[in-house]
């Protein structure tokens, strides 16, 4: 009885860590996304600003990746937003 609780209970360890890694290679993904880019010489000034809809749990990782890493010489900025339009972005 211990024994399979004890495996249950690194089953969901090992679940809850494998989640994390998921997020830290999409944030790692979309920093990476940044470099093949080749933008326009007018968005190169200011800040990087990276929007993000429906998936708060990647912000912290985007966050980590903004404290030490920059998009060119652009610092990055990462927003949660509440929707997306054409116009305008609705910052949280």
């Amino acid at each position: 009885m211990k024994r399979s609780a004890l495996i249950i209970l690194g089953l969901i360890a090992l679940s809850i860590t494998a989640k994390a890694q998921d997020e830290k290679f999409k944030a790692l993904f979309m920093y990476n996304f940044t470099k093949y880019i080749e933008w326009p010489q007018n968005k190169q000034s200011g800040d990087f600003v990276i929007g993000v809809i429906g998936n708060p749990a990647i912000v912290g990782e985007l966050n980590a990746i903004a404290q030490r890493k920059t998009v060119g010489s652009q610092a990055i900025k990462i927003s949660m937003l509440k929707n997306l339009t054409i116009c305008d972005y609705d910052y949280i």
